[in-house]
């Protein structure tokens, strides 16, 4: 588990689940057996962060035909622009992933050798099927991501 020192105690790295109000620290099959208890018949949104865990966690949660995951947005952009390189490029990588066009994205990069851009392809196509029209999303007010 992660760990920072702030003003005033400690953030640690958590998993919660905005639902309803409750939270489970440490305890991912207490968490699981509540937010399934909780679930109503329609779809759920599962916002999370590229890390397996969060998708492992989520998998557990309802079906698969209630469950609709979605990469996070302020995520997505923050390994984006580690790929550094060509700003154009990034800013056009950008706006396609904005618009869910991962396939367009993935394009920018080819060809380009780095070891960031490397990973950052093979980051879009594990996540693929969690990258949506953000601006679609975001027009009907469902969450996008966890940043500004």
């Amino acid at each position: 588990m992660k760990e920072r020192k702030v003003s005033g105690g400690i953030i640690r790295r958590l998993r919660y689940i905005a639902f309803v109000g409750a939270a489970f620290f440490q305890n991912n099959p207490d968490l699981v057996a509540w937010v399934n208890s909780q679930l109503p018949s329609e779809a759920i949104t599962c916002l999370g962060d590229g890390h397996d865990g969060v998708w492992n966690l989520f998998n557990q949660i309802g079906t698969i035909e209630q469950r609709t995951e979605v990469l996070d947005w302020y995520h997505l952009i923050e390994n984006l622009y580690r790929v550094g390189g060509s700003l154009k490029r990034l800013r056009r990588a950008q706006r396609q992933l904005w618009q869910g066009s991962t396939v367009e994205a993935i394009a920018e990069f080819v060809g380009v050798t780095s070891s960031g851009s490397e990973k950052f392809q093979k980051y879009l196509r594990k996540h693929q099927s969690r990258i949506p029209d953000y601006q679609n999303y975001q027009q009907q007010g469902i969450d996008i991501g966890s940043g500004a």
